[in-house]
């Protein structure tokens, strides 16, 4: 342990993993993910191919949808298990609850089923999501 750096000597930076300790006191090392899920927090920057949908890992919470590739876009919205929701900040590039032509659409297809970001536009779209359950 002689070559250990000292904590208060460490630089800044983003960790891959994070050191702390488990319920019963042993050490433990997750990644960022891991804490993340734990917290019921999702991020994640993606392609969604024209046509193409990706499936988000909850059903129900809090969600910001950024389309990087139409001028940075981006809609916040309170999604409900039963498919319903509440939009608080609307974008003129996002949908929510239906699958609208030329658009990004968050959409989920029954009741207490994962939502989907559906691309319904005639190209790839990059985009930001992030989601808290």
């Amino acid at each position: 342990m002689a070559d250990d750096i000292r904590e208060n000597a460490m630089s800044g930076g983003t960790p891959a993993r994070l050191r702390g300790l488990a319920a019963d006191g042993n050490s433990i090392s997750p990644t960022l993910e891991e804490v993340m899920n734990a917290m019921g927090l999702f991020y994640k920057r993606f392609t969604v191919t024209a046509g193409g949908q990706y499936e988000l890992p909850f059903n129900s919470g809090l969600i910001i949808v950024q389309d990087l590739s139409q001028n940075y876009d981006k809609s916040v919205a309170i999604l409900w298990a039963d498919g319903r929701g509440s939009v608080i900040v609307p974008a003129s590039t996002i949908s929510f609850f239906s699958e609208v032509e030329n658009k990004i659409c968050v959409i989920n297809t029954g009741n207490n089923t994962k939502y989907i970001i559906k691309n319904s536009r005639a190209n790839d779209r990059v985009v930001i999501v992030t989601f808290i359950k």
